[in-house]
């Protein structure tokens, strides 16, 4: 299995400098694990954030109601999420919480497949509370 990281950009702001946090959703699609990052401040639900990744790669979904999703693609599967906090010139990555859509992401082998995922963050250390 093949990690890769989707960073979606923090809104240009000097306010937040090099460390900020949001929201991450961990996927997997054909056998691979995508984490997606994105601001709080640009997606406030977890399910906005899977819509945002499902628009942007052409799948098929609908609103059941405004906080939850449904989607088509039988390949895709939601496995958790949570937040995360964000420190570049410290190097380090915080991950905890859950989502109350998809429940908390799969902390096992997390910070091997991190490092493996060769993104920009992958020389990070990593923090799981």
């Amino acid at each position: 299995m093949e990690t890769r990281i989707i960073d979606y950009p923090f809104p240009q702001d000097a306010a937040h400098g090099h460390a900020w946090g949001g929201k991450f959703l961990q996927l997997l699609r054909d056998g691979d694990e995508l984490l997606l990052f994105a601001p709080k401040a640009s997606f406030r639900y977890h399910t906005r954030l899977l819509a945002h990744y499902l628009e942007e790669t052409g799948v098929s979904h609908r609103w059941r109601n405004e906080r939850e999703l449904e989607f088509a693609e039988t390949v895709l599967q939601v496995r958790g999420g949570g937040r995360f906090w964000l420190d570049e010139e410290a190097g380090t990555l915080l991950l905890w919480d859950r989502s109350e859509a998809y429940g908390r992401f799969e902390e096992a082998g997390r910070g091997e497949r991190l490092a493996a995922a060769g993104h920009r963050w992958s020389g990070y250390r990593l923090r799981i509370a």
